[in-house]
């Protein structure tokens, strides 16, 4: 997998460089990439392309930054479900046709649960995540749910207003 090091540093700030190594990434940044630009967003936050991978001191900051990176960006992309880089977000691609509903309380229940089973939570940085994140988009079990301080919603459910 490709990631920022000491001996690529220079030429991965280059503007447009990324586009170079594009196959080299793996799909699951492939598509927060692909996210990111669908919804007019500049900037992606990805710790293996932000911190100098080879470099203790840039990682030590980074460690340190954490809290202000989840707690500062649009909202965090969270991959749940994949077993490793390459697993994608999701199966279907950005064109889905199902509307975002609020939902009751038993969706935060079910995102709760979906999560304690998935490969997310034997992470060990995923609570920092979820408890700093504004709000995250979170891809777990082929369904996207988007969570923020107050509510969960599901887009694949949907519920009489």
């Amino acid at each position: 997998m490709f990631t920022l090091r000491k001996d690529n540093a220079e030429v991965l700030y280059v503007e447009g460089y990324l586009e170079r190594v594009w196959p080299d990434l793996p799909k699951t940044l492939n598509d927060a990439i692909d996210l990111v630009k669908a919804i007019g967003e500049r900037y992606l936050w990805v710790d293996s392309l932000c911190l100098i991978n080879d470099h203790e001191g840039d990682i030590a900051l980074g460690v340190r930054l954490m809290n202000s990176i989840f707690q500062g960006s649009y909202f965090n992309i969270i991959a749940a479900s994949g077993t490793n880089a390459n697993a994608g977000l999701w199966r279907f691609g950005l064109d889905t046709k199902e509307n975002m509903v609020l939902q009751s309380p038993e969706v935060g229940i079910d995102l709760k649960t979906r999560l304690s089973k998935s490969e997310y939570s034997k992470r060990a940085w995923t609570l920092q995540e979820l408890t700093l994140s504004r709000r995250a988009l979170i891809f777990v079990d082929n369904r996207v749910f988007f969570r923020c301080q107050a509510a969960s919603w599901d887009e694949t459910s949907s519920t009489d207003a």
